[in-house]
């Protein structure tokens, strides 16, 4: 004979193979749901996470031009030229980049523009974020780079160096020698 069994509560639930089924039928569509709140919050990540790449790429482009238009300026013989030399190198650097900059401004100091000073070249470049949603929203962040590079001491500028040391070609150390 076994033992008696100990009385149920009427609400408890038969078996334990049962709760499952039960607790399903609760949550039916609950995932549906779920993802119905979640996609717009991930694709609001995933847009952040396009758009804070785009930016970065940029930086580092525009930065390249900034350092380009510097050694590009300090090639050149005048100021003027310099500056022309400055717009073109960055014109061949951020055409067809891809990251939306299509009207950089250059601007290069060339106030002394003389054999060993400092030629700054500053680019700035608008990017276009508005692309990113397909829905036309405005959208754009201006990006700002400087560089400096130094005028050759031992060349001729245009109209602000002379070389007072003797003639060109000559040997100052040889002169009294015959």
């Amino acid at each position: 004979m076994s033992p008696p069994r100990p009385a149920r509560h009427p609400s408890a639930p038969r078996s334990e193979a049962r709760r499952p089924c039960r607790r399903r039928g609760r949550d039916r569509g609950s995932a549906a749901v779920e993802l119905t709140l979640l996609a717009p919050l991930l694709i609001g990540l995933v847009l952040a996470v396009v758009a804070a790449g785009r930016q970065t790429e940029a930086r580092m482009q525009v930065n390249d031009a900034a350092a380009a238009a510097a050694r590009a300026a300090t090639t050149a013989r005048t100021p003027t030229d310099a500056v022309h030399a400055a717009q073109d190198a960055v014109n061949a650097m951020l055409t067809g980049t891809g990251t939306g900059c299509h009207t950089p401004t250059v601007t290069v100091d060339t106030t002394n523009f003389t054999p060993g000073a400092t030629i700054t070249a500053t680019v700035a470049c608008t990017v276009d974020l508005a692309d990113l949603t397909n829905l036309g929203l405005p959208g754009s962040r201006t990006i700002t780079a400087s560089a400096a590079a130094v005028l050759d001491r031992y060349r001729t500028v245009s109209g602000g160096f002379r070389n007072t040391d003797g003639s060109v070609g000559s040997n100052p150390s040889a002169m009294g020698s015959s």
